[in-house]
């Protein structure tokens, strides 16, 4: 069995807007977001993408979610190249690849009840199902991920962060995919929260076989959900392997800096 997701040699360039200084120099500037970069994930694993903000991890994820395309290399997904993917052929690769952000309030329309934002990718994707089985299946994802099925009639800003990052999940998990990107998931939790969303996102891994892209800048959660470690640096994968290895022995200087800023609770404790 091959790999679920093969990144190729991917190339993103973004055009440089121009200041008063570079209005007067010719020709159009260019920053390579992403700069030639390759990774493989199987099913049911996760790969942890960190970096610092700017590093490139961000724009990875949206290649991926063809959200935007690559100006060099593919992507593979399934055993298909989908980076020419467009009309119905993209339309169906992504009911199969769902994105759950940073922000789970920002990511939630305030106007729409938790049942409408669970459905919505139901209401765009399966045309088959009647509105009675759609909203069975938004009872169930809610269940999934632990929440009571009365918070369907709420509005977003009625639920606490981490209920809202759950009803994230269900969005995600609803259509059944086979990849959740998850950028930067607990980043805005409180710390007695995180922990149980990633374990929500083990639990959910291991019974629906759901390979995870963890994006983060904080090592200090990723060995905790993560398989492989990427670890990224203006636009490049500088460092990549199994994550015990990588943060047990970082090879590239980046990596052990990333690492050295991890928080030690030990030493902590020893100077109180």
């Amino acid at each position: 069995m091959g790999a679920l997701l093969e990144a190729r040699g991917l190339v993103k360039y973004f055009a440089v807007k121009k200041g008063i200084r570079q209005m007067f120099q010719k020709g159009q500037q260019f920053v390579k977001a992403v700069d030639g970069v390759s990774f493989s994930l199987e099913r049911a694993k996760v790969l942890v993408l960190a970096g610092e903000s700017g590093s490139g991890k961000t724009t990875v994820a949206r290649l991926v979610l063809r959200a935007e395309d690559p100006d060099e290399g593919s992507i593979i997904f399934d055993g298909e190249d989908i980076t020419r993917y467009t009309g119905s052929q993209l339309k169906k690769f992504r009911t199969q690849v769902h994105m759950v952000y940073q922000d789970p309030y920002a990511s939630l329309n305030p106007r729409m009840k938790i049942r409408d934002i669970v459905m919505e990718p139901l209401s765009i994707h399966d045309r088959t199902s009647s509105r009675e089985q759609k909203e069975e299946k938004v009872l169930k994802a809610l269940e999934e991920v632990r929440l009571p099925s009365d918070i369907a009639m709420r509005l977003p800003h009625m639920l606490s962060g981490g209920q809202r990052q759950r009803v994230a999940l269900a969005r995600a998990l609803v259509m059944r995919p086979a990849l959740i990107v998850a950028d930067e998931p607990v980043s805005m939790l409180d710390v007695s929260v995180r922990g149980e969303i990633l374990g929500l996102m083990h639990e959910l891994r291991q019974k629906f076989g759901i390979a995870y892209i963890y994006i983060t800048h904080d090592l200090s959660t990723a060995r905790y959900v993560g398989d492989d470690l990427a670890v990224m640096n203006a636009g490049r994968i500088v460092e990549m392997g199994p994550i015990d290895r990588v943060l047990s022995s970082p090879a590239h200087p980046y990596t052990q800096a990333l690492i050295s800023a991890i928080p030690d609770p030990d030493s902590r404790l020893k100077s109180a």
